[in-house]
Order: structure tokens, then C-alpha cells, then sequence
């Protein structure tokens, strides 16, 4: 063998071992990653949660597992955006997280669903999966509860009907 074809093997033997050990880090790097992401078991607080208080409005008989459900009229917004400045509250004193799925009564297209929301604390406004046309749209608002100590334990909850009306 010549020292050309001897330099060349050497020179594809450490290529092949570069690309190896580029495909393992990249393997690991891939599964770290993978693995450090929180998996969403539904129990996530809704990152547009706010502290939300309407004085008077309080929950005394949430120590008795009493849950205070707020109630809705009708939703103003203007036609052809998909932001309705309504606030979805869970009542200060309530003993459970409140999620809040908002649903098209015709069809049952989901227009918003929160993650879970403290007592004490609203989501301020909700931004629907899609803009709405001029009209009146009811809607059913589901309220989920869930456990304080374990927010994976679905409690009871309502449903309510409420028009949004887009102009």
C-alpha cells in the first residue's frame, strides 16, 4: 500500500469517526432536551392570570367547599378582531383552580380555553382562535374546577349561556 492510499484511508477512517461521534452529541443534546420539557398534564396556571378582586364579591363560604361561580351578559367586542376585553374570573375565596372553555352554542367550535386560574385572580381578556364577523354569537362558557392540593382532580362545574355580540 502506498503512503497516498494509506493517508487516504486514515483521513476517511477520522472523517467517518468526526461524523459518528457529531451524530451522538447531537442524539444526546436532542434527548436532553426532549426530556426536560414540562409535559402539559392540564394543570398548568394560565400565565395570563392577574390578581382580580371585585370588593364585596368575595367567597366566605369557600371554606366549606362552597364555590362562588361568576355569571356573564352579554360580550361586546368590535367585528373582525378576536379580543373580547372580558375578564374571566375565579372568585377570591373560591377553594378550586376554574379553567374556562368558551364554545360557539351552533357547532360547538371552541373559541377560547384557559389553563387553570387561582381564586383571586382573572384572565383579564381572551383572545378567540379566530376573529369574528359582525352578529351576535351565543356562546357557552364551561367552568371547569379543580382541587387546590391536587389541580389534576376535576371537581364540579357550570356551564353558562352568553351571547358575544361583534359591531
Amino acid at each position: 500500500m502506498t503512503n497516498d492510499q494509506q493517508h487516504s484511508r486514515r483521513t476517511g477512517r477520522i472523517a467517518v469517526a468526526v461524523l459518528v461521534l457529531l451524530v451522538l452529541i447531537g442524539a444526546a443534546v436532542a434527548a436532553t432536551v426532549f426530556l426536560t420539557q414540562p409535559q402539559d398534564d392540564g394543570t398548568r396556571i394560565d400565565p395570563a392570570a392577574a390578581d382580580y378582586s371585585i370588593p364585596g364579591y368575595e367567597n366566605p363560604g369557600g371554606e366549606q367547599g362552597r364555590i362562588r361561580i361568576p355569571t356573564y351578559s352579554e360580550w361586546d367586542m368590535p367585528a373582525g378582531t378576536d379580543t373580547v376585553d372580558v375578564p374571566l374570573i375565579n372568585t377570591e375565596g373560591n377553594p378550586c383552580y376554574m379553567r374556562f372553555t368558551v364554545k360557539l352554542k351552533d357547532g360547538g367550535e371552541v373559541l377560547y380555553q384557559s389553563e387553570l386560574v387561582p381564586p383571586g385572580q382573572a384572565i383579564p381578556s381572551m383572545r378567540l382562535n379566530r376573529a369574528l364577523d359582525a352578529g351576535t354569537y351565543p356562546v357557552v362558557v364551561t367552568i371547569g374546577t379543580y382541587s387546590l392540593d391536587d389541580p389534576s382532580q376535576p371537581l364540579n362545574g357550570a356551564e353558562l349561556g352568553t351571547k358575544i355580540v361583534a359591531s
